[in-house]
């Protein structure tokens, strides 16, 4: 890391405080703790469900900013 210039330390120290939120997010709203399975088949499919049902939360968000810089 001390190769690295201090403003992208600070971005990354950054983007771990916004995964953390993420995370949590994701467990309260969407189910991520629920699964008590084993196999990684079963694990798969309802993380990708839950994936996908967070990332179609987010596309009003995504289209504002696209329309914004678009327009």
């Amino acid at each position: 890391m001390s190769r690295h210039r201090m403003g992208d330390l600070l971005r990354l120290v950054r983007r771990s405080g916004r995964a953390a939120a993420t995370l949590g997010v994701l467990a309260d709203d969407f189910g991520l703790l629920d699964f008590e399975g084993r196999s990684f088949p079963g694990w798969h499919h309802p993380m990708t469900l839950m994936s996908a049902a967070y990332a179609y939360t987010g596309l009003p968000a995504l289209r504002e900013r696209w329309d914004g810089w678009a327009g």
